[in-house]
């Protein structure tokens, strides 16, 4: 049910009911919907303009101007007026209908966060639901995750749970790139440079920095040393050929990487439903092979005569013309792009998905066109159809993290820079006059609130742009970070605790209804800013999940936070002489932090109580 939908099936907003059954009746899309925008506030309090309004909207409709104008004014005493697909109407301070009108507003926004017997959330049921695979932060194996598979992890995160609140059925996905060419480079330099006569045995006792060593030592030398680079193409093709102790190498260190990977996700909060490997979809695997064949009936596929097999595809000038893509090499074993063809047709049979999103960086986005492109030989779609048996592939780039690398030019530790921020967060702490040192483990809230100003600092730019990382600026407690979230989140909730907030209030409709006052919330300035803000998540959550830019609701929960403070400041509780209005801020601020928190985890982040 949308905001608009509870508002005018609601026993109070009779008028606005009648006006929008009207109007969707002779509407063919049905789009009627209501919006009070938080820049309304003088229209609410009876001065009003174009520009702020509280309107209804469509895009269609077979009525004439002449008659909506009539159906709306025989409804409504506000006034209101017609412009293009626009029905805004102002509402004045004391009018029945704008009380009525923002009470429900009030009512479905609580609706919005799914408590009580307000029922399931709101955001569910609007749009279809589907079946949709996220696949996201996809890491190679040998080497430890460093900040930049960062910005994939978070970013794909956000868009699983973001996906989960509008209703889909959602498998997030973690695609290991554990096969290839790395990993003939990486055998090559164990068995060149470790002391033992069994690598098989002595790499079970490398942790994986020592293996990341290894790899960096063995990728320079293989560009300097021709005997070595073919020494490490013979290991490749061991592998491809499932050589027994190639294969128990190599199952040794994709074990020692899943352990650390599994640990550096659990600091985030993150849980993948499933986890694959490249390996599963090399030159044997039966969907690999069949999806050869497929292209190669299909006729898209040519080969060489050193056995080397191209895909035509389109060129990345865009200018109609077509390339080839290498696909197989010439010893046989198969590429990326292959892989990524078996992978997502096997993932069509055992899923049954109606869309997969792939995760990752716009420096693959052609891969991803010349992925999607060959996927259509396999039936997927392009884009959105109405046909229920469609499959369709999408891949949502992001930008590079910059700044972070050392001064060795090497590439920085995720664990190092967590280790990094809690530090300093710890710092920061023991500082702060507000710290409840004496209740809390000053560690683990410090590395909590270092995840918290790493996540939100990644996802606070636009999605595809390339940003400069500074612990300095992540961890303000002002500004636009994630230590600012959870202190204003933390904040609230001491409120909350110290004025023994009654949480039934906002479970019960009847309960809420009674004790907040909208004549008073109406009647001021700070109270009614905060509150029209409160009734805006909705759409703000809309627009970034259409988008898939975090951005757009961290703008919301940052403009949120900046209005709570101003309310805190101005809109005493302790004080107030008048018990009902001291209620109705405490609901108020509660509500606030609903709002905030459900915002918080949909972007990744664990809200706080105390920090």
């Amino acid at each position: 049910m949308t905001t608009s939908q509870s508002i005018l099936k609601g026993s109070s907003s009779k008028a606005f009911a009648s006006i929008s059954e009207f109007l969707s009746k002779a509407s063919s899309t049905n789009k009627y919907r209501l919006y009070w925008h938080s820049d309304i506030l003088t229209s609410a309090l009876g001065s009003a303009s174009p520009e702020k309004s509280l309107y209804l909207k469509t895009k269609q409709t077979s009525l004439s101007r002449q008659e909506i104008m009539k159906a709306v004014s025989k409804q409504i005493s506000c006034n209101f007026e017609l412009r293009e697909n626009h029905i805004h109407i102002y509402p004045s301070q004391g009018n029945e209908e704008t009380k009525i009108l923002f009470q429900d507003l009030m009512i479905a926004t609580i609706g919005t966060i799914g408590i009580g017997n307000f029922g399931k959330p709101n955001l569910l049921g609007k749009i279809k639901s589907e079946n949709i695979i996220v696949e996201f932060g996809s890491p190679n194996i040998a080497k430890p995750l460093h900040m930049g598979h960062l910005r994939s992890t978070v970013t794909g995160h956000y868009i699983a749970r973001m996906s989960e609140y509008a209703g889909h059925n959602v498998t997030s996905m973690c695609f290991l790139g554990d096969w290839g060419t790395q990993f003939g480079v990486l055998q090559a330099g164990l068995k060149k440079w470790m002391d033992t006569n069994s690598v098989e045995e002595s790499v079970q006792k490398l942790d994986i920095r020592s293996l990341l060593h290894y790899y960096i030592r063995s990728a320079k030398e293989r560009e300097v040393n021709e005997n070595f680079a073919k020494e490490s193409k013979k290991f490749s093709l061991a592998l491809e050929n499932s050589n027994p102790s190639a294969l128990k190498i190599w199952s040794t260190i994709r074990e020692k990487t899943l352990e650390h990977l599994k640990e550096t996700w659990e600091q985030f909060d993150i849980t993948y439903d499933v986890i694959q490997g490249e390996s599963e979809f090399a030159m044997k695997s039966n969907h690999t092979e069949k999806a050869l064949c497929l292209l190669r009936d299909k006729g898209v596929l040519t080969s060489d005569p050193d056995g080397c097999v191209y895909a035509t595809v389109p060129s990345n000038a865009k200018d109609g013309t077509m390339v080839k893509v290498p696909i197989v090499k010439a010893d046989g074993s198969s590429l990326y792009l292959l892989r990524d063809i078996g992978a997502a047709k096997s993932r069509s049979e055992e899923f049954q998905f109606d869309r997969m999103i792939y995760v990752v960086d716009k420096a693959q986005t052609y891969h991803f066109c010349n992925l999607i492109h060959l996927l259509k030989n396999f039936g997927f779609e392009t884009s959105a159809s109405g046909n229920r048996n469609s499959r369709r592939a999408q891949h949502v780039s992001f930008g590079k993290i910059e700044g972070m690398s050392t001064r060795s030019g090497t590439f920085v530790l995720l664990s190092d820079a967590l280790h990094d921020g809690a530090e300093m967060m710890e710092e920061a702490r023991k500082q702060s006059p507000n710290t409840r040192r004496e209740e809390l483990d000053d560690k683990k809230v410090s590395f909590q609130l270092a995840t918290s100003a790493l996540v939100v600092y990644c996802l606070k730019s636009k999605r595809n742009r390339d940003f400069r990382f500074h612990w300095t600026d992540a961890i303000k407690p002002i500004g636009e970070t994630g230590i600012k979230l959870q202190y204003t989140h933390a904040r609230i909730r001491s409120l909350e605790e110290k004025q023994n907030f009654d949480a039934e209030i906002l479970t019960n409709i009847e309960n809420f209804s009674r004790k907040f006052d909208i004549d008073y919330i109406l009647s001021d300035m700070v109270a009614l800013d905060l509150s029209l803000h409160l009734i805006n998540f909705e759409d703000s959550f809309w627009a970034s999940y259409h988008e898939f830019e975090p951005c757009i609701l961290l703008t919301y929960l940052f403009k949120l936070c900046d209005k709570i403070s101003k309310a805190l400041k101005e809109l005493p509780i302790k004080t107030e002489t008048d018990p009902g209005i001291a209620e109705t801020r405490l609901i108020l601020f509660a509500l606030s932090r609903q709002i905030l928190s459900m915002g918080m985890n949909i972007i990744g982040i664990k809200p706080l109580d105390q920090i």
